[in-house]
């Protein structure tokens, strides 16, 4: 079953076939999920919608700042950035909780993390609308913001399985 709509779909069998390694985690839904998420905030404060990113292929990782498993996966979220041309694959890093905004500066510096959006979910309130349980938690969206698979904990977002995936996803549409 195709997982997108669009004559040049990718089949769902097709990116099952290709996680390897962390990405086997990850969950690719029979079909694509419309999400209705609460605001999440800029780093100024200002209320902003999930669909304001939509577009490109979204890679929405929620993570915190003491969050041991995060630390190891943010820098392969950078690498996967770095990798894309933003109009292709956008990731984007909701930090979920309290976290302040010296601690977010002082994380994402020691773990040399500088291609990333950066939104902050400090009441829970985006997690809790999209089901989040635990961190880090990522969802891929297709360019329409439709959840098209999920991954429950940290994975190597950089490894050539994910590298496969997130391109075959940014191709098909």
């Amino acid at each position: 079953m195709a997982i997108f709509s669009s004559a040049e779909a990718v089949d769902r069998s097709t990116i099952l076939g290709a996680r390897e390694g962390t990405m086997r985690k990850l969950i690719v839904h029979e079909s694509p999920r419309t999400l209705n998420p609460s605001p999440i905030l800029t780093g100024d404060g200002k209320e902003e919608q999930l669909s304001a990113h939509f577009g490109p292929v979204l890679v929405v990782n929620f993570w915190a700042t003491w969050c041991a498993p995060c630390r190891k996966e943010m820098p392969s979220l950078d690498r996967l950035q770095a990798e894309f041309e933003i109009d292709d694959v956008k990731v984007l890093a909701i930090a979920s909780g309290r976290n302040e905004e010296a601690k977010i500066d002082a994380f994402l510096d020691s773990v040399d993390v500088h291609n990333l959006a950066i939104r902050l979910d400090p009441t829970l309130s985006v997690a809790s609308s999209l089901l989040v349980r635990g961190l880090p938690v990522t969802l891929l969206l297709n360019r329409k913001g439709e959840e098209v698979a999920r991954l429950t904990g940290d994975a190597e977002w950089d490894s050539p399985s994910a590298l496969r995936i997130v391109k075959l996803l940014a191709d098909s549409e």
